[in-house]
């Protein structure tokens, strides 16, 4: 928008519209910035809250018009003679510099709003591009202090290919705020483009330095741009895939949102996968989302219409997340002998109408997979379940090869990955992890048949080593550790033992 009498070329301008009482919505209020200038782009992000109304300028070229593109952020408070024509308060980032684009993305909850600057170059400027989030809360007297300066913890000095763009999207809701980085390039930059969410929590002492929890999409790709968009409500965030392929990575560009939940005693868990009934290549899904309840929105701007008449009309797709299925998404999966049989072990993070699990045992000889054994499921679920099943009328064959074959309530199957099992002797063994659940401390019982060095490690249920228990020589016998819980939240974990030939992974539970 121009400014008034079209004389400022793209300065920006914001609209208030209010539900009348007969339904209908009318525009009450116009708002620009008190000095508006070319170019400021004022309007590219705006979020409300009651009767504040934030508004990001992330073009406006700060306090002296030297620093070009640093970005501005207008807070609008309404009063009881309405909106005012311009702002109340206007922000800029304690360490405003040129071209960091500081309101992208806004959001506002109550007395506490969240600003995205995804082209901010990180302390002393050693990583450009990799972005920050900047957190503003009201005082009494009405001022707007900065309180925080987010950034990612797994930064790292972008390649020519891009920048981690931490920043492009954000979401706030009380004490939780989400920060979208769309370029972000999967784990150890292995995926260039893959993109990632951010979750902080903010605690007593206020927010943390780096965040809680990291998301990824389960099927993430290459320039999927997973973070594109992140939207935040109680227990659950939706975020947007703007690039993501559709149709089994048929449909080039269709885009894909994805839903995440937070159980109690427990991290963030994705439990959907939302994907356009009628997806097309370049349609652009997940550019934007929305969430509340059980309800996700997502918009593809570049949708083409019914039956592709429209061009680039664009749609905004309504699910209902308790129609969508939670797959039963296998985390792990093991198998070892022991002197009474195989024990295997497995995790689920969520399940769906799940039954159960047959497991099926084959020789390597024979090939065929034969039936030994069947675990009940535990239905729907979006926390962490650990299994485990003896067989004990496993052969003595070369090697043995297990399978699951998971069946859902309806009859539909699923095959899980196999694990085979060495008939050797082993060198070690992880017997048991107690008490289960644990609260102060756990004891660990492994036994070494020959002198050799073991590793112990605790895992999380996302899989990251959080912890080293034990590591170096062990002589021959039984052996006892004790492990020190009090650090750790609570929740599932996993024990994992690693032998000159073999590994042993055992569940702990955690509560307090």
């Amino acid at each position: 928008e121009d400014g008034v009498g079209d004389e400022v070329g793209a300065s920006g301008a914001a609209y208030v519209f209010e539900r009348q009482p007969g339904g209908s919505w009318g525009q009450v209020a116009l708002l620009r910035a008190a000095a508006p200038e070319a170019g400021d782009n004022f309007g590219a992000a705006v979020a409300a809250s009651g009767d504040r109304i934030v508004v990001g300028a992330p073009f406006d070229d700060g306090a002296s018009d030297q620093d070009f593109g640093t970005g501005a952020v207008y807070v609008f408070e309404r009063s009881p003679r309405g909106w005012p024509a311009t702002e109340t308060v206007l922000l800029r980032a304690s360490n405003a510099e040129a071209f960091d684009g500081f309101g992208t993305s806004v959001d506002i909850s109550g007395d506490r709003l969240v600003v995205g600057a995804p082209f901010e170059d990180g302390p002393v400027n050693e990583t450009p591009g990799s972005g920050a989030a900047y957190v503003f809360e009201r005082s009494p007297g009405g001022a707007w202090p900065e309180r925080a300066l987010l950034r990612a913890s797994n930064r790292e000095f972008p390649d020519l290919a891009g920048n981690d763009a931490f920043g492009t999207s954000v979401a706030l809701s009380g004490d939780r705020l989400v920060v979208g980085a769309p370029a972000e390039d999967g784990p150890n930059n292995t995926m260039t483009g893959a993109g990632a969410a951010y979750v902080f929590d903010r605690t007593a002492q206020g927010w943390p330095a780096t965040e809680t929890d990291l998301l990824r999409a389960s099927d993430a790709k290459v320039n999927a741009f997973f973070g594109t968009s992140v939207s935040l409500d109680a227990a659950r965030i939706a975020v947007g895939a703007r690039f993501q392929d559709g149709g089994n990575q048929a449909l080039r560009g269709a885009g894909r949102a994805y839903a995440f939940e937070k159980p109690p005693a427990a991290g963030w868990g994705e439990v959907a996968t939302l994907s356009a009934s009628n997806a097309g290549s370049d349609d652009g899904l997940g550019v934007g989302v929305a969430i509340g309840g059980v309800w996700a929105l997502a918009g593809a701007p570049v949708e083409d219409g019914p039956n592709n008449t429209a061009p680039t009309s664009g749609a905004v797709y309504a699910f209902n997340l308790q129609d969508v299925v939670i797959p039963v998404e296998l985390a792990s999966f093991s198998a070892s002998r022991t002197p009474n049989g195989v024990a295997l072990a497995w995790q689920t993070t969520t399940e769906t109408n799940n039954a159960g699990f047959h497991i099926e045992r084959s020789t390597t000889d024979a090939g065929a997979f034969q039936t030994v054994g069947f675990e009940p499921g535990h239905g729907t679920t979006v926390q962490p379940k650990a299994y485990g099943f003896l067989d004990r009328t496993a052969p003595p064959a070369a090697r043995l090869t297990y399978r699951l074959r998971q069946v859902d309530t309806d009859g539909t199957p699923d095959l899980s990955p196999e694990v085979h099992v060495a008939t050797a002797v082993r060198s070690t063994r992880l017997v048991a992890v107690a008490p289960q659940p644990a609260r102060e401390a756990a004891w660990i019982r492994f036994e070494v048949a020959a002198a050799g060095r073991v590793a112990l490690h605790l895992y999380d249920v996302l899989g990251r080593r959080i912890r080293t228990l034990d590591r170096g020589a062990r002589p021959r016998g039984v052996h006892r550790l004790r492990v020190d819980l009090t650090g750790c939240a609570p929740g599932t974990y996993f024990v994992r033992m690693t032998g000159a030939a073999h590994t042993d992974t055992v569940p702990l539970r955690v509560v307090r």
